[in-house]
């Protein structure tokens, strides 16, 4: 990843869907993209991780399926952590009270989100902000 520049040209980003990018026209009257809009499944957790990701760095298109999927793992996270706390950490099962199985997949998917965001090179408090704002709800 590297700084934002101010446009990009659009051939470097040929395999993402032409719909998810904004385009201007630059002083040479050339198309060039300003912005890559965030994917249409994300929440608000997601949509404003990717939002700042991409105002602040420039990525070429894995880096943007990878942030894609670190985005939506910040929503998976806030709905899971949203699941938890209204059922509660303890279950009642036919064996007895145990854990809510929601506590185990949020800290997998804690561990899934800490490769994605390293993958990516982002600073760790970045996505952890994302995940604290995110409320799981719609987008």
């Amino acid at each position: 990843m590297t700084p934002v520049t101010p446009t990009k040209p659009l051939g470097a980003l040929a395999l993402i869907p032409p719909e998810s990018f904004k385009r201007t026209r630059t002083e040479e009257g050339k198309f060039a993209v300003t912005t890559v809009l965030p994917p249409r499944d994300l929440l608000d957790g997601g949509r404003r991780l990717w939002l700042e990701v991409t105002g602040d760095y420039t990525l070429d298109p894995p880096e943007l399926e990878l942030l894609a999927e670190t985005c939506r793992t910040v929503d998976l996270l806030a709905r899971l952590r949203g699941e938890v706390e209204e059922a509660g950490l303890m279950v009642t099962r036919s064996s007895g009270a145990a854990v809510h199985p929601g506590v185990a997949e949020l800290r997998q998917q804690r561990l899934v989100l800490a490769r994605l965001v390293a993958a990516l090179g982002l600073p760790k408090g970045l996505a952890d902000d994302a995940v604290e704002g995110g409320s799981g709800g719609g987008s």
